[in-house]
Formats: C-alpha cells, structure tokens, sequence
C-alpha cells in the first residue's frame, strides 16, 4: 500500500494502478484497524481522484461512504487526505447524490472554512458543497442557520469563474424560499446571479433568470 500511494502520485501511473485491480484494494483498506494502512490508503485515493476518469469509477465503486466516515478522523493526516479526496470527487457530481452524507459528515460550519480557504480546490469544494446540499429544501435552514449565507456572497465577489458559478446556484436554491430572498438582496446577492444570468450555458441563464425573476418581485 506504500508503494502505490507513492505510484499515485504521478499521473502517469494512475491507469496501470487500476488496471492490476489496486483500486478496490484500496478502497477495501480505508477500513482497515491498522493506523499506516488506511493512512496510505487514504492519500493513494486522493492521488487517483486528480483523474477526471477515474472520479466517477471511485464514487461506483463505493469510495464515498468511507470517506465521508473517515472525514472526522481523529488523525489530523488521514483526516486532510480524506477531504482533499472528497473536494477532488466532487467535481464529478457526487455531492448532489449524497447531500445529506455529506452535511452529516461535514457540517456547515467545516464547508464555510472551505469557502472562504485561499486554495480555489478547497474553496470550489466549499461551494460546490453547499449548493448540493442547498438543493434539497429541507437542508436549506441548516445552511443558513449555520451561517453559510454571508461567506457565500461575499466569496463569489472574489472568486473564480467556476467558484462565482457554484456560489450563484446555492443563492438560487436558497432563494426558492421568499422568506429568505431579502436577506440575500440586503447582502448583496445579485452580482453573482448576474454573472450567472450571462453565462453562455442556456441552462444557467434559465435558473439565474428565473431567480432574479422571484427576486424582483419582491
């Protein structure tokens, strides 16, 4: 397991790592009682999860759950690889799935840390988060209530494109409750539903329009 870990950090040998059938051996050990062994484990599937490919192919194979059980490790190592392996599979989408494993697992209060980090994987991860999570209407008090609201908005004046795009489709699943849309407006909430609306995606548009449409009307 020291070996492949040290393997999976060069990119070059991702896909033979996968081919001997390392990855569910890997995934197998995130278990294991043995502190070195599931730490190696861990940073061998933080390596792999920098392939776009082989994110999804982890998240089939059953990566997520004991990572996201491994997030609150009490080992400050194994714990730092756990979340820059979850912030790597969450660009392929996982996060909508799962969006209350990974509340449970990271709470608001870990996200916003993310959000507001000066590293832009950690602080797309934070966004990304909490827009999942911001879509299903039942975690959406939890996200404000934990204070995630003011971060959002202030982040996506400063963020990069791809953060400022998250952040705007978090406001817009918040903003689906007209109780919450005039603390969006009094915290400056419409630049990044802007930016959004002139994205050249038609699907962007239609959610920032329709968002801005609600907003208005109050």
């Amino acid at each position: 397991t020291f070996c492949i870990a040290n393997f999976s950090a060069n990119p070059a040998n991702f896909r033979i790592i996968v081919e001997e059938g390392c990855l569910g051996y890997l995934i197998k050990h995130l278990a294991s009682e043995d502190a070195q062994l599931q730490l190696r484990a861990v940073a061998a599937l933080r390596g792999l999860s920098c392939d776009e490919e082989l994110r999804g192919e982890m998240v089939r194979r059953g990566a997520l759950p004991p990572l996201l059980h491994l997030a609150k490790s009490e080992d400050v190592e194994v714990q730092m690889e756990v979340l820059a392996a979850l912030c790597n599979l969450s660009l392929c989408g996982c996060i909508g799935d799962n969006p209350l494993s990974f509340l449970r697992a990271l709470d608001v209060s870990n996200l916003v840390s993310f959000l507001c980090s000066a590293d832009t994987t950690y602080r797309l991860f934070g966004a990304v988060a909490l827009g999942n999570i911001a879509s299903d209407s039942e975690l959406q008090d939890p996200v404000v209530e934990g204070g995630a609201l003011n971060p959002l908005i202030a982040v996506a004046n400063a963020a990069d494109l791809e953060t400022q795009r998250a952040i705007a489709y978090a406001l817009c699943n918040l903003a689906a409750d007209e109780e919450r849309r005039p603390a969006i407006l009094q915290q400056g909430g419409l630049p990044p539903l802007i930016s959004l609306a002139c994205s050249d995606d038609s699907e962007d548009q239609r959610t920032a329009l329709a968002t801005l449409r609600a907003l208005s009307a109050d």
